[in-house]
């Protein structure tokens, strides 16, 4: 099983919308998709109309009082089909139960506790994606310290552009420390084409980091109504709006990560 954080410590910069569009786009490529939710608030849960503190959840999970497996949720697809089955399942946040694990992680220093609770479902899963909340914490870490590849979205404003210089300060020291050296990819999001400044940062992003496959800039996510309209009909985009441009890009993004991971 791989393992994708979609990680920036700026919040409202699409993160929660790329990882469950993500997950959404993986199972419908056929593939057996898991997503995380690493926030409290639990928005990756509400996002596909799920509960946000099952019991067990991820706080349960990382308190090591239950398992990936127990705690997964059936979202899409047929778990009973052959070969497992492409599906789509989630590993809800549990809200207190998680700020009970989040504080737990932190005094023991803990980074690696989810690393070891996804390795026990290795085998039900072909892709892990996981949403952390904004903010630098003992869960953000432990997304971190879990992953084969960061997805990293900047919305393409000024100030989540210069917010990537605390993202990049903490990979940084994570490489200095521990030796972890994640591969990372930006993706510009809200790219909306009416908007000079869209255009201008979007520049600036393949300027500093180059575009993909030759660098790290991957193809944006460009402005859709029906990506914030599939929240309130707590469905991913795919379901609500199959032929729309926001799932035609996440349905990129999906193969674009695919496509990276088995490389």
């Amino acid at each position: 099983m791989y393992t994708v954080a979609i990680l920036n410590l700026k919040g409202g910069v699409g993160k929660t919308t790329t990882a469950v569009n993500l997950a959404a786009g993986l199972y419908h490529a056929g593939r057996r998709a898991l997503l995380v939710d690493l926030d409290t608030q639990g928005s990756a849960s509400a996002h596909l109309g799920a509960p946000t503190d099952p019991d067990p959840s991820l706080g349960d999970v990382l308190l090591g009082e239950a398992s990936i497996s127990d705690a997964a949720l059936d979202i899409l697809g047929d778990p009973e089909g052959e070969g497992g089955g492409d599906r789509l399942d989630l590993v809800a946040s549990g809200g207190v139960r998680l700020s009970m694990a989040r504080t737990q992680l932190a005094a023991r220093h803990s980074k690696n506790r989810l690393r070891k609770a996804l390795e026990e479902a290795d085998e039900l899963y072909d892709v892990a994606v996981l949403d952390a909340a904004p903010g630098l914490d003992a869960l953000f870490l432990n997304a971190l310290y879990a992953a084969d590849l960061v997805v990293c979205p900047v919305e393409l404003q000024m100030a989540s552009i210069v917010g990537l210089r605390g993202f990049r300060e903490v990979t940084a020291f994570a490489e200095e420390e521990d030796g972890l050296s994640v591969p990372t990819l930006y993706l510009p999001t809200n790219d909306d084409g009416r908007v000079a400044e869209s255009t201008s940062l979007r520049e600036l992003l393949s300027e500093q980091f180059g575009d993909y496959p030759d660098g790290q800039t991957l193809p944006s996510i460009r402005y859709s109504s029906a990506l914030s309209k599939a929240v309130g009909a707590r469905q991913s985009v795919f379901e609500y709006a199959p032929s729309d441009r926001g799932a035609q890009d996440y349905a990129r993004l999906a193969l674009t990560v695919l496509r990276h991971l088995d490389a």
